[in-house]
């Protein structure tokens, strides 16, 4: 498109701008495509006919048989942490605490239980 202006009586030409949806529909385009070549290969996959896939066969990884005893032992001794932590809170007299308020709890909520269901209901 040619614009051309009366006071200076300079031509300048502009491009039209394109729709703002037309770099949405060419990738649709694309994308549908796409989607029909995958269409039609898995088609004829499932024929067996012309197509078909074979297994991969992936190497196995080799491990170090050090480093697999290492991570064991860490991944063992960071459960003993954790057992040993619950032990410890235990000694410390936190049972009471706990069957005090799990005492409570169950004196609030009401659970029974309907045919296969079992319902609970908090008052």
């Amino acid at each position: 498109a040619v614009v051309s202006t009366q006071s200076t009586g300079v031509k300048e030409e502009t491009e039209p701008k394109p729709h703002p949806w037309t770099e949405v529909l060419r990738d649709l385009n694309s994308s549908f495509a796409e989607v029909c070549v995958l269409s039609d290969l898995m088609a004829l996959l499932q024929q067996r006919q012309f197509l078909m896939l074979d297994p991969v066969q992936q190497p196995r990884p080799t491990y170090n048989t050090s480093q697999v005893v290492v991570a064991k032992k860490m991944g063992l001794k960071s459960a003993a942490n954790i057992l040993q932590i619950g032990v410890t809170n235990m000694s410390k007299g936190d049972v009471g605490k706990f069957h005090s308020a799990l005492a409570k709890m169950s004196s609030r909520f009401k659970m029974k239980k309907q045919g296969t269901y079992i319902l609970g209901d908090a008052t």
